[in-house]
């Protein structure tokens, strides 16, 4: 079938490959004007994968695999430019306004991890900046801050658009995404999330809820997309209940670290401390020896770590929800489908 040409779906191509085009210009600004995260080149590599996805869909006649094979990829590199922009556009922006508070902590972490990166930037391309800012009678904080502003406009724009054009192409080439196809990636995404969750000594990081909930996870897609039996209905419905598990102790992990900022009073946070003395204490001691903590005053240490850790909880409490969600579809629509065989027979 030829895809259409017409429509709101394919006008989507050009927006893209127009978005991409001024990735890709501005990306060269990003690096001649040192912003602090340069040296991840995000958006040159947003703006050439988007450039060369768009081109391709565009002169594609006929919709295949590969045509979604590259919405996925620009998406997830979507995804990262937009991270990294928007962290690196936050922390310009509170550059200017010492008076905020909120979010310090974890840009001066960035400030300290990449400071020597940007003075050997700038030590390149000092002389070159200097000429262009005395001509155009800028100031280069004001630089930096538009020019990262705008490529998190950018990163948004791009990845709203690669995603719905991902979903577009599955369903021009009549690619079915199941339910178990989003059990295997969330499977993966939450181990990798466990393994911060672990690496910054998160409440309860010993028991590894995260990782065993990513196993179990993962677990449920592949018995599924193997072979649907009993077997994969008993893991859905274990998975429920390890979904709920999960989201109770990362609630209760919010609970205890807002405790520790607001100085709340109650009793059940005599639980936060449960494990304190043998192993979170010799987990923190080792965090704070590791890289570049070692160099930072404790409480330093312990205001960017309690940023990082509501961070994971909150990025963990959304898989969560994806993971009970997914895995009570899934078990409903194996017992429908059992109900039917049994009919039919």
């Amino acid at each position: 079938r030829v895809m259409a040409a017409t429509g709101p779906q394919w006008s989507l191509y050009p927006l893209l490959a127009i978005v991409a085009f001024c990735t890709f210009s501005l990306s060269g600004l990003h690096l001649f004007f040192c912003l602090p995260l340069h040296i991840l080149f995000a958006p040159l590599l947003a703006g050439i994968v988007a450039l060369l996805t768009a081109f391709h869909a565009i002169f594609l006649r006929y919709p295949n695999r590969t045509d979604f094979v590259l919405q996925v990829i620009a998406a997830i590199v979507s995804a990262y430019f937009f991270f990294t922009s928007s962290l690196e556009t936050f922390c310009l922006s509170k550059s200017r306004d010492p008076e905020t508070s909120s979010g310090g902590d974890i840009c001066e972490g960035l400030t300290y991890r990449t400071e020597s990166l940007v003075g050997s930037c700038n030590g390149f391309f000092g002389n070159m900046q200097a000429v262009v800012l005395r001509n155009a009678n800028w100031e280069m904080d004001s630089v930096r801050v538009f020019v990262s502003s705008c490529l998190s406009a950018l990163a948004a724009s791009q990845l709203l658009i690669t995603t719905a054009l991902s979903f577009y192409s599955a369903h021009e080439t009549k690619l079915r995404i199941r339910t178990f196809h989003y059990q295997l990636v969330l499977g993966v995404l939450l181990i990798v999330a466990a393994l911060f969750h672990w690496q910054y000594c998160c409440l309860y990081y010993f028991v590894s809820i995260p990782a065993a909930c990513g196993l179990l996870c993962f677990a449920q897609g592949l018995t599924t997309l193997l072979r649907p039996s009993r077997v994969s209905r008993s893991l859905d419905v274990i998975g429920t209940f390890a979904a709920v598990a999960l989201c109770s102790s990362l609630l209760f992990s919010l609970l205890c670290n807002f405790s520790g900022i607001f100085d709340w009073r109650l009793s059940i946070l005599r639980h936060c401390r449960w494990g304190e003395e043998e192993v979170m204490k010799g987990c923190r001691r080792y965090l704070h020896f590791s890289y570049p903590y070692f160099n930072w005053q404790p409480p330093q240490i312990e205001h960017e770590v309690t940023s990082i850790q509501i961070a994971i909880y909150t990025v963990l409490l959304i898989f969560s929800f994806l993971y009970f969600y997914f895995s009570i579809k899934s078990t409903f629509r194996l017992s429908k489908k059992k109900e039917r065989n049994a009919y039919f027979d």
